[in-house]
């Protein structure tokens, strides 16, 4: 099985496992990051083609060693045929982590459809850390009111609720050692991805999560520095690849750049859109691939113009 990759995703987002390609967003990593771990909610928002995905996935994921992490999309309503929101995400928790024999005890309360029981179970010690991921977070907003309100009820209850009034009621079906350690503390934090042109919707959330709009993190466009980075890095890079390490002659670096910083509807200069970039390297790695070339020059470049044709990547991107 050929297990050597591409240098650029194209299409597709960054993984947690290309950490060793993605450049460009060192100073975004490092803020995100930083309000991340200061934070229990932080909604991430920026234009489509930035590269939010990509961005938490082989940015921000990479970093947070020893926090259980649990990645979750939506996906877009589809009446009659799809699982709750809040089912999703319960069966998400369940995919990532286990159930702990001991926890068996916790069939003993009467208690459905609960996130904070959901991450009980699966507990392994005080002050256990989890990250729920929330990818494309519009799609939630497809889904009905009624299903709407139930997860933000659940999800208000996992991240300031130390231990649920229905739990407390029921304590006395519990022995000392159970009573114990349901009252031991875990640390549960969100991170909702979002177009920027959907942020007011997260209004709707705010009777549950009133802090949902407070700590905000803007993704912008790269700059011409950032996406030069982003360019050459990961051409230059050794590893298990489908080619060699290849580079670009100033001249073809300088016209690739200039062609992503061109704002065809005002004429003027613009950051630099992720999505385009991924799709203008990905053409060059595939004539690295089948020529073997390892210097770019003017005269290899792909027609930059028309490189987007028959790409419908808005509706990829959502």
């Amino acid at each position: 099985m050929d297990q050597l990759r591409y240098r650029y995703p194209g299409v597709k987002p960054f993984e947690t496992s290309d950490k060793d390609i993605f450049f460009g967003r060192k100073d975004d990593i490092e803020d995100l990051l930083g309000l991340i771990k200061l934070e229990k909610l932080v909604v991430l928002f920026g234009k489509s083609g930035y590269g939010k995905s990509s961005l938490v996935k082989a940015g921000i994921l990479p970093e947070l060693s020893g926090v259980t992490q649990i990645l979750i999309r939506f996906g877009s309503y589809v009446p009659d045929n799809q699982l709750s929101a809040l089912a999703i995400t319960r069966k998400r928790i369940e995919d990532t982590v286990k159930d702990k024999p001991e926890t068996g005890f916790l069939d003993k309360l009467n208690l459905t459809n609960s996130l904070w029981l959901d991450i009980k179970r699966s507990q392994l010690h005080d002050q256990q850390k989890f990250l729920f991921i929330f990818d494309q977070f519009e799609e939630f907003f497809t889904y009905p009111i009624e299903q709407q309100y139930f997860f933000k009820e659940q999800l208000a209850e996992l991240l300031y609720t130390k231990l649920p009034q229905d739990i407390r009621n029921q304590t006395d079906l519990l022995d000392k050692k159970e009573r114990t350690f349901i009252s031991t503390s875990f640390d549960a934090r969100v991170i909702f991805s979002i177009r920027w042109d959907r942020l007011g919707m997260l209004d709707s959330l705010k009777d549950k999560l009133p802090a949902i709009l407070h700590k905000r993190y803007e993704l912008k466009g790269l700059t011409r520095r950032q996406a030069e980075e982003a360019i050459t890095r990961p051409a230059s890079e050794r590893g298990d690849f489908k080619t060699l390490p290849f580079t670009y002659a100033p001249d073809a670096l300088s016209i690739i750049l200039d062609e992503l910083t061109k704002s065809v509807s005002e004429g003027q200069k613009s950051s630099v859109e992720a999505f385009q970039l991924q799709i203008i390297c990905q053409s060059i790695e595939s004539k690295v691939e089948q020529t073997r070339l390892q210097h770019i020059t003017l005269s290899d470049l792909p027609d930059l113009s028309d490189i987007y044709t028959g790409l419908s990547y808005k509706k990829i991107l959502g």
